[in-house]
């Protein structure tokens, strides 16, 4: 799941549609998935078009999915991309562990996650 809070539209019109793609597109190598398996949600300014090569980093919350892959996936786009990351891991300690193991903080709450990672992400 791609959450943009920066753009209310980014799925509006052949930009938008352009820029989506390129957002699945990113995702889906950054976590090792195909695009379909990728979900795009956005709000935020109206009438602005996305720049999808503009993402500020990867917050993570992990509610009880229990994928090897999924930690050794997060951690391998951290460091692909240099972006700041932070998790919340709920009761999956081999994920966490994984996270963990890559410097990645693994928060106890879904909203220190996002207050962390809105500490370091760029603005």
């Amino acid at each position: 799941l791609v959450v943009n809070s920066g753009n209310a539209n980014a799925f509006t019109g052949k930009t938008g549609r352009g820029s989506t793609a390129l957002t699945a597109k990113i995702a889906a190598k950054a976590v090792g998935c195909s695009e379909s398996e990728i979900f795009l949600a956005s709000t935020g300014v109206i009438g602005e078009p996305l720049d999808a090569t503009k993402f500020d980093g990867v917050l993570v919350v992990n509610c009880g999915l229990d994928v090897p892959e999924f930690g050794r996936g997060v951690a391998a786009a951290a460091r692909r991309t240099g972006k700041p990351v932070a998790a919340f891991v709920l009761d999956v300690p081999a994920v966490e562990a994984e996270l963990a193991a890559a410097g990645i903080p693994v928060l106890g709450s879904p909203e220190r996650a996002a207050a962390a990672y809105a500490a370091v992400a760029t603005r």
